[in-house]
């Protein structure tokens, strides 16, 4: 179980930018930003797509040390409590991960995750996830998220 936390904030009608961060930038961590545009909205269930990219750095004498990017595109679909999202995850990376190593990858990965999520408030949002991700050896991983969205009142 690793913790992330974000913020995001529309910039014009029905787009969000959003700015991700998991462990410490350029120590370990991964940092994400993406743009997400609302496509349909029926009442109060809205079907929204995603697009994403990140940065991320390793140095650890136990895992390898290593530098990747991501892009991540993604669709999201629920009402304006609830959510529910698929993502495709395309990893490039340079160096040696050690757990990568071991199980035969190098250079790049894909890889599937689905998001749970939930909204709690109304201009100022708290938003709790759950990604879930399928592994290469096709075991499922965690990553908790606590985000916060800001929109301006119009």
């Amino acid at each position: 179980l690793i913790p992330e936390i974000y913020y995001r904030r529309n910039i014009i009608s029905k787009t969000d930018f959003g700015l991700k961060q998991l462990g410490i930038p350029f120590i370990g961590g991964i940092t994400l930003i993406d743009v997400k545009r609302s496509l349909l909205k029926i009442n109060k269930f809205s079907i929204s797509a995603d697009l994403g990219f990140s940065y991320s750095t390793l140095n650890s004498e136990q895992l390898g040390n290593w530098t990747s990017t991501a892009i991540i595109p993604a669709l999201f679909m629920g009402s304006d409590r609830l959510y529910i999202g698929g993502k495709y995850n395309q990893l490039k990376f340079d160096g040696e991960i050690e757990l990568f190593r071991k199980i035969g990858l190098s250079g790049s990965i894909g890889f599937p995750s689905v998001v749970l999520g939930m909204t709690l408030g109304k201009n100022l949002r708290i938003q709790p996830e759950v990604n879930i991700y399928l592994t290469a050896d096709e075991k499922y991983s965690y990553i908790f998220s606590l985000g916060v969205t800001h929109y301006k009142k119009r």
